[in-house]
């Protein structure tokens, strides 16, 4: 079967975990006998970046503006109404990507954190890519995602129309396969791991010259969210971690131009810059495969970021995850929950505190039981979301089957009592930030309503039949003597 999939690839900023997540699904559709088509910002960096060997399409790329993109969908609906989608795709630039969706047997709708408001036209986009697969009468299914957490009132309307018309729907987080049932109780979502998870090391990319201990990576919008003293505390946090490890930090980006020296890598260079010689060794950013082959063998990994976590506890790795975002947050307990770990998500203002030198003297004991822990789940968490892609496949070629959960089958690990009391002390942080991100997208939806209101006065008074009627109304005033 040829069957799409929509990742958020091919842009210039390359972001490994979303390429890599990409890459994971049409490598798992292809060896099952599928031929996978990509669709991507940029049909030709996808192609550079990734493999030849899939083929690949023209994404939607939808306006920022929430007025605007909630309305292309409107639009679209109308089309699809009258039997107009090419008319659609040709007035708003998309008819290749109309055409594409045409020529498939099946949609799939990959995943990533991009179902929520704070990034509504990636939201808007695989609302749109749903409906057009559906009107040719393709199945659709999604999988792998993050639902929320912040949603403007539209988005959880367009959502939950869209749900139940799906074939299959999986989350990779609890917080997420409640929020689904919450906005479509009739929908059955299950869950599993992150598509990324899957990623093929064998096949694609380089062989890094070396496989790091310790390896860290940090998001540029840690010190916008955290303060800017992060910088120095990370910096010393990593130093007594490269002593306990008897390693240096390896700082391996994941979000980055290449060749500018741009987002996680100029964050890195900023914190190693306040670390001692030899504690700290730069990577520049490489392609998805490479970035997930070179924590392989990794013991430590501290991020801020979610994909070197996800790649981390694959393997193995005592992960500690910082989050500075409500958003975040969900992201990384999600992943942890999935791996049966409680209390290796902090709130990076953790790192702050004077019981810093404590977290990582009780992260470095804890190492080894962590890493047991992980290794004996392996094979359960691996067999598990294993069935629910069989699940998906077999969605996609009409047929139903019986899943076993992820769910409630999770031995828990949990983290020493230090990093659980650091945690929940600076708990009010995570739930100020939620809400925080919640006004936030409430506010731009309400700010674009007006503006989207404004424009419309400003044509209706540019009108002909709005200066027509002025005029009637000046002359009925003179002829009454007003």
């Amino acid at each position: 079967m040829r069957i799409g999939v929509l990742a958020d690839i091919g842009q210039a900023v390359y972001h490994v975990g979303d390429e890599a997540i990409g890459h994971a699904i049409a490598h798992d559709m292809q060896i099952r006998g599928h031929e996978p088509v990509l669709f991507t910002r940029d049909p030709a960096h996808t192609r550079l970046w990734m493999s030849e060997r899939f083929a690949t399409a023209p994404s939607m790329a939808f306006p920022w503006d929430p007025d605007e993109r909630q309305s292309l969908v409107e639009d679209l609906r109308t089309a699809l109404a009258a039997g107009d989608a090419y008319g659609w795709g040709m007035r708003n630039g998309f008819a290749e990507t109309v055409r594409a969706i045409r020529e498939l047997d099946a949609m799939h709708i990959g995943g990533g954190g991009n179902l929520n408001s704070q990034y509504g036209w990636l939201l808007s986009e695989r609302i749109a890519t749903a409906l057009i697969a559906l009107h040719f009468g393709k199945r659709v299914t999604l999988g792998g995602q993050t639902l929320g957490p912040a949603l403007n009132e539209r988005d959880r309307a367009d959502i939950a129309q869209v749900l139940p018309l799906l074939s299959h729907v999986s989350f990779r987080d609890y917080a997420s396969v409640q929020l689904a049932r919450d906005l479509a109780p009739e929908v059955a979502p299950s869950l599993s791991l992150d598509d990324a998870t899957y990623v093929d090391l064998a096949g694609d990319g380089s062989d890094p010259d070396r496989r790091p201990k310790l390896v860290a990576t940090f998001s540029s919008d840690l010190e916008e969210r955290a303060g800017h003293r992060i910088i120095p505390a990370l910096a010393q946090f990593l130093i007594r971690l490269s002593k306990h490890a008897n390693a240096p930090v390896t700082f391996v980006p994941h979000m980055a131009t290449p060749g500018e020296g741009d987002g996680d890598e100029e964050v890195h260079r900023r914190i190693a810059a306040e670390m001692t010689a030899g504690t700290a060794e730069l990577m520049t950013i490489t392609d998805a495969v490479t970035s997930a082959r070179i924590l392989s063998d990794a013991e430590f990994v501290v991020t801020s970021r979610f994909h070197p976590a996800v790649f981390g506890l694959r393997h193995g790795a005592a992960v500690l995850a910082l989050a500075s975002t409500g958003y975040a947050y969900a992201r990384m307990e999600g992943v942890m929950q999935n791996w049966g770990v409680d209390g290796y998500v902090l709130p990076a203002p953790a790192l702050l505190s004077h019981e810093s030198a404590r977290l990582t003297d009780a992260m470095t004991r804890d190492q080894a039981d962590y890493r047991r822990h992980l290794s004996g789940l392996k094979e359960t968490a691996w067999a598990r979301s294993r069935n629910d892609r069989d699940r998906l496949l077999a969605a996609v070629d009409g047929h139903s089957g019986t899943s076993e959960h992820l769910e409630n089958e999770i031995v828990g690990h949990s983290a020493p009592p230090e990093l659980l009391e650091v945690r929940d002390g600076h708990m009010p942080f995570m739930r100020r930030s939620a809400q925080s991100e919640q006004a936030e997208v409430d506010r731009d939806y309400f700010r674009s309503l007006a503006a989207a209101a404004d424009r419309e006065i400003t044509a209706y008074r540019s009108s002909r039949t709005y200066r027509s009627l002025n005029l009637l109304h000046r002359g009925r005033g003179r002829l009454l003597g007003r």
